[in-house]
Parts: structure tokens; C-alpha cells; sequence
């Protein structure tokens, strides 16, 4: 997290300095895509950011998602970016500036707690008003970010994956995508991804001070049940995820 003191500069350099204004910004028919990791999800989201006409949330933004439109303001003034292969060794290459799924976003939103496999059930009638006026009004700043009222905001749901009656709900409009890869080599991609994720935790000693791991699943009604049973670095739970989630 940011420092308390930087997090109120920056809260008053959006609000005095960039004076960041949404009266004429709408989320205009939002596109989601849908699909388990692993399922080519990001070369289709990668291909779909290309668009001129597309906005979206960047990995700078999913880094500090309470004063995004600030910091995102410095690392485009500052040319504050980099680009590298991803941990999973697998060619596609992400930088600051690349598409994000946006799962601090999303968990923040939905008060999903990223290190506990259970599922947690959600529903539309969760959300009062204002917290569905306070989630429009963060996308509409991403789109103020881009510098076009006009295009249209674009997200690849993995977090809220198991929620999408509720998505639904939150935007009326909204198109969605679904990709759907054959059961057999997803199953086992996932399994590659969370051993190196967990391998990549372990290894920088993230979540220090918890005894729990993140692993790189959609929280599905039984994937608490399936790694108890399975593990979570196993071909059988990631198959019964896959036909869970389908």
C-alpha cells in the first residue's frame, strides 16, 4: 500500500492539479471477456486493448487503484515503463502500460479476499445505489485516463468470474465475450501456472505474515472442496474447475 501522506498528495493533485472530471464520461455498453486462465483469454484481450477505440485498466492502475489517475498521469510525463516476459515463460510479453485484469478492482468491489480459496456468495441486491454509482464512477475515470470520453471500457473478468449474473446486473449493456479452450490442455496449463505462481510467492516471500498462498483459480462454488480432495497443484481439480466454470 501506499504511504499515507503520498495517497493524500496524490488524492489532491487528481482533485486540484489533474482536476479530473467525469460530468461528461459515460460506460457506454462496457465489453467483458470471459474464460478461464489459460484459455488464450490474454492474446484476445491483448488483441481486442490494440483497438484505438478501446480503454482499459492497466497494470500500473491495478497497482495502485486508489489514486490510479495520478500515478498513471506520472508514469506517462515520467516515461515510467518497462516490458518484460512473464514469470510463465510463455513468450507474451507485459509492461506497465499492458492490459490488467483488474483484480484489485474487482476484489475491492465485490470484497473478495485473494488468499482464501471458499466461495463467497454475492448478489445484485449487495450492492446499494451509491456502490454501484462509486463502481461506474472508477471506469469512468479509466476512460478519463485515455484522454476520449467517447470509447468504450473493456476488462477481462477473472475474479468476479463465478459472479456474472451479477456483473450482469451492474451493467445492463454490457456484450460478453466467452472463450472456451478444450478442457484437456487447460486443465493442465493451470496446473503449470499455479505451481509457478506459488513457486514465484514462495520465492520473493510475498504475502508475508500469511500463512495462506494466492493460487490462480476462479473462485467456484467447489474449489475449496476440490483442493482439500485434490490439492491445488493437481490435474483434478483444475478438470473439474474447467467443467464447473463451462
Amino acid at each position: 500500500e501506499l504511504p499515507r501522506l503520498v495517497e493524500r498528495f496524490l488524492r489532491w493533485y487528481e482533485r486540484v492539479v489533474l482536476r479530473v472530471d467525469t460530468t461528461n464520461i459515460r460506460v457506454d455498453r462496457p465489453i467483458f471477456l470471459i474464460g478461464l486462465p489459460r484459455s488464450g483469454t490474454t492474446m484476445l484481450q491483448d488483441l481486442l486493448c490494440a483497438h484505438p477505440d478501446v480503454v482499459y485498466v492497466n497494470n500500473t492502475m491495478n497497482r495502485f487503484p486508489t489514486t490510479f489517475c495520478a500515478i498513471e498521469h506520472f508514469r506517462r510525463r515520467l516515461k515510467l515503463d518497462f516490458e518484460g516476459e512473464r514469470y510463465l515463460a510463455d513468450s507474451v510479453s507485459v509492461s506497465a502500460s499492458s492490459p490488467s485484469d483488474a483484480i484489485a478492482f474487482w476484489s475491492a468491489w465485490f470484497k473478495i479476499d485473494p488468499l482464501s480459496v471458499e466461495y463467497q456468495h454475492v448478489q445484485s441486491s449487495d450492492f446499494t445505489p451509491a456502490d454501484i454509482e462509486r463502481i461506474h464512477e472508477t471506469i469512468r475515470k479509466v476512460i478519463w485516463c485515455h484522454g476520449d470520453p467517447t470509447k468504450r471500457f473493456f476488462n477481462k473478468l477473472l475474479a468476479p468470474l463465478p459472479h456474472l449474473e451479477v456483473v450482469r446486473d451492474l451493467f445492463p449493456d454490457a456484450k460478453f465475450l466467452h472463450i472456451i479452450r478444450d478442457a484437456r490442455p487447460t486443465a493442465n496449463s493451470m496446473v503449470k501456472l499455479c505451481r509457478l505462481e506459488i513457486e514465484r510467492q514462495r520465492r520473493n516471500k510475498l504475502n508475508a505474515g500469511h500463512d495462506r498462498l494466492f493460487v490462480p483459480y476462479p473462485r467456484f462454488p467447489r474449489l475449496a472442496e476440490y483442493v482439500r480432495r485434490y490439492g491445488a497443484e493437481d490435474v483434478r481439480t483444475t478438470a473439474h474447475l474447467w467443467s464447473d466454470a463451462v
